[in-house]
């Protein structure tokens, strides 16, 4: 069993949001007894030139995963939607089984997806998604060079079934998105290595299709905790305590 105050939570958002959409879900983290932290990653800005990989977001992510273990925490990584890819690219040697055998502290205990794109290595996004590769509610016209969504298109995909008013604060802060970071193969799926993983599947999502979901769970090295919730694609906004209840399961368990 992992000692809560010692555990700490590293949460990595999708695309086009921000390390902001976190902040009401930190809270209740917090009165579980766990730490946390979010970072942004840096290919949604729709700032200067797009990323034409995801190498950038995968060190944000590998630098914050560092940085707490470093500190000597056990670690359990939370990444949603397009987060669990360089999130799952970043993990690779940061095991806490793999940083003690080093003479090292800290490390990541437990994965756990939201509603996440997870990939066996070698797979694109894009093969995930088919026979929709980049995703219905996506415009490539608002700002030439990177991915936006619109208004109605986000609320659809990723709000649906919030208060109107509440849906829409959330849409304002989205932001454009890189496309390049989509097309490139996993390099590292940590279920496949041995570390402990939970999905949490989103049975009503939209972005991220019930039926994408399925075939990834029944991809090969798959053997991680499923989780269903009735609910649409940022589920830690309208459903926190499953977020909260899978890392206290993960914390017990580990």
């Amino acid at each position: 069993m992992s000692n809560s105050t010692a555990t700490h939570i590293v949460l990595i958002h999708g695309a086009w949001h921000q390390a902001s959409t976190y902040d009401s879900l930190r809270p209740l983290l917090h009165e579980a007894g766990f730490t946390t932290s979010a970072i942004s990653l840096p290919s949604i800005s729709g700032v200067g030139v797009p990323h034409q990989d995801r190498a950038q977001d995968t060190a944000a992510v590998r630098d914050e995963l560092e940085r707490v273990a470093n500190n000597g925490h056990d670690i359990i990584a939370v990444f949603h939607s397009y987060g669990g890819i360089p999130g799952s690219d970043a993990c690779a040697g940061l095991g806490k089984q793999e940083r003690t055998a080093q003479g090292q502290k800290g490390g990541v205990i437990h994965v756990i997806c939201l509603a996440a794109f997870m990939l066996t290595e070698g797979q694109t996004l894009g093969e995930a998604r088919a026979p929709d590769p980049i995703g219905w509610f996506l415009n490539f016209e608002l700002l030439p060079g990177w991915a936006c969504v619109t208004e109605d298109n986000a609320i659809k995909a990723f709000y649906n079934g919030m208060e109107p008013e509440i849906a829409k604060l959330h849409v304002q802060r989205l932001r454009p998105q890189s496309p390049g970071p989509f097309m490139f193969p996993q390099k590292y799926a940590p279920w496949l290595h041995g570390m402990p993983a939970t999905h949490i599947v989103a049975e009503l999502d939209e972005a991220t299709e019930l039926f994408m979901t399925e075939r990834m769970l029944k991809a090969k090295g798959w053997t991680g905790k499923v989780v269903r919730v009735k609910a649409q694609h940022c589920l830690y906004l309208t459903h926190p305590e499953a977020v909260v209840n899978a890392v206290k399961d993960a914390a017990i368990k580990a």
